[in-house]
């Protein structure tokens, strides 16, 4: 993913008593703590005899559902059958939200697929024939069921298509898709040159290269691993723009594969700063397991099904180089659906969205409420207690505090341009200051009402917290991280009026490109977010 914005400095234009400053390291003031919501965790489960059959009308006392190994109560059960509700049931929303809707039962449970195309490192012709399957089977799916489609190609994430049923144009989308006739090359991406991964579609970039390898090995490895944590990050940031959703939500993941622990594969001395091994996997799976996606990963590769086994450790079976390299980048693939219930997909046999269907139409939705104290990773276990069966469903999810969900609120503005849930705000952009050739120093002016700010007594100071947000995204869908930054708002004898604003100045480090600057304001007291999204263009 490459960076856009690549600073944020802080100045601030104030009148009177007030003042507004990015707070140094301190104890956590009295009513500013950040604490964890109680949440609803939905975890689907999907129960089969040794046949692989699906076992049909359990109840909740055939499960239980353990929490770090332990036991906890189950507060919400529904069975779904060929994708109906076998009875009445409150389905909670997406990812803990409040919302709830009721199921008849009956009727029809909503089913999201999200579509994530990875350009990096998939074969052209195995693409395309995967998307216009896709785009073919679409008239399956339920009146219901919605689809959203994302492409990432090394440079940055495209929408292709925002949730929509599959009856509006999607067909025609993903058939167009399906007909592209090249990845871009070595000059689109002004990236490194030199030999290429395995399966790669286009070279990769250059980050990780700040320190020399001594051979040509090392610096393919290099290269390939930073395009793995490129993509994975692409692919997360994509479940978080579409988590809120609600029904069932899948993702299916089109790729070459992925080949992380290339130290112990290859035996490469690679620099101690240099991530490997298979949590470079853990945004993508964690991010899945929070939102409660379900991954079915498509491996992309001619000689997918010739791999002699796909465990997350690699098959000592496994016989020359070549299909050592492809079990790696399978072996990735699986343990990414392994870890969140789902299953790797083939190609050759077409009819993905049929097979994920089959496989997500019947299963069981168990519900709990957590209430945990910090934001760790919480190991879950469902277990059938009925004797013959065996239970698929995600192993850990991550709690979601009140900011961490701004974030995904905001990211899911940055790769949609959609400010939904977020009040507006003003935000003016000033003459930008030229730093390089490639390099701007932006000035933005901030006006945040002042009602929507909580004050609370501090001393002898009415203060407010605020999170400052920022990101950029240009239009070939290169997009920015983004920067967060606390903003401490001290007011001491008589408060402004509430009708009344405060204006905050800072400057973004900016490329020197065309592209839509976003900026949110948080107020951490109550809870309510104010954004802008403002087109920005260079002088000539």
């Amino acid at each position: 993913m490459r960076a856009v914005c690549w600073a944020v400095c802080l100045s601030v234009t104030l009148a009177g008593a007030v003042s507004a400053q990015a707070p140094a390291a301190e104890p956590a003031r009295e009513g500013f703590s950040e604490t964890l919501e109680v949440q609803g965790v939905n975890v689907e489960a999907v129960v089969t005899d040794k046949q692989g059959r699906r076992v049909p009308g359990l109840t909740a006392r055939d499960f239980r559902l353990l929490v770090d190994g332990k036991p906890v109560h189950v507060d919400f059960f529904l069975e779904v059958r060929e994708g109906r509700a076998a009875q009445t049931a409150r389905l909670p929303g997406a990812a803990g939200e409040p919302e709830v809707a009721t199921l008849e039962a009956g009727e029809a449970v909503p089913t999201n697929y999200l579509v994530f195309i990875d350009d990096y490192f998939s074969p052209l012709t195995l693409r395309n024939e995967v998307l216009k399957s896709l785009s073919r089977e679409l008239r399956s799916l339920g009146a219901r069921d919605r689809v959203a489609v994302v492409a990432f190609d090394g440079r940055g994430s495209r929408v292709l298509s925002s949730w929509a049923p599959a009856s509006e144009g999607l067909e025609h989308l993903l058939g167009q898709a399906g007909r592209q006739k090249r990845f871009l090359t070595r000059a689109d991406l002004d990236l490194n040159t030199g030999p290429l991964p395995v399966g790669a579609a286009q070279p990769l970039g250059k980050g990780l290269m700040s320190e020399p390898v001594a051979d040509a090995a090392g610096d393919r490895s290099l290269r390939e691993l930073e395009g793995i944590e490129n993509v994975v990050a692409a692919s997360a940031a994509s479940l978080r723009a579409f988590a809120d959703q609600p029904g069932r939500k899948v993702a299916l993941v089109a790729s070459g594969g992925w080949r992380v622990d290339q130290r112990a594969m290859m035996g490469l001395e690679l620099p101690a700063y240099v991530k490997d091994g298979y949590s470079l996997l853990d945004p993508l799976i964690d991010t899945a397991n929070l939102l409660g996606y379900t991954l079915y990963p498509i491996h992309l590769a001619e000689k997918a099904r010739l791999v002699p086994s796909a465990e997350p450790q690699l098959a000592s079976a496994a016989s020359g180089a070549s299909t050592m390299e492809l079990a790696a980048a399978q072996n990735s693939l699986v343990l990414s659906a392994r870890q969140t219930g789902g299953r790797l997909l083939m190609p050759g046999n077409n009819n993905y969205l049929q097979r994920v269907t089959e496989d997500t139409r019947s299963y069981y939705w168990l519900g709990f409420t957590h209430t945990g104290g910090d934001m760790r990773r919480v190991r879950l276990e469902v277990q059938a207690l009925r004797p013959g069966v065996e239970v698929r469903s995600r192993s850990s999810f991550l709690p979601l505090s009140r900011s961490a969900k701004v974030a995904m609120q905001v990211e899911s503005a940055v790769l949609t341009g959609d400010l939904v849930g977020m009040e507006p705000l003003d935000v003016s952009l000033g003459r930008p200051v030229r730093v390089s050739r490639k390099a701007l120093r932006v000035p933005v002016s901030l006006r945040i009402p002042m009602k929507d700010i909580t004050l609370l007594p501090n001393g002898s100071y009415q203060v407010a917290r605020l999170e400052l947000r920022t990101a950029s995204t240009d239009k070939d869908g290169g997009r920015s991280l983004v920067a967060k930054v606390p903003l401490e708002i001290r007011i001491q004898g008589e408060a402004p009026p509430a009708d009344g604003h405060l204006q905050h100045d800072l400057q973004l480090g900016l490329r020197n490109v065309p592209q839509y600057v976003l900026v949110s304001i948080h107020d951490v007291a109550s809870g309510k977010t104010l954004a802008a999204r403002v087109p920005f263009e260079p002088e000539k």
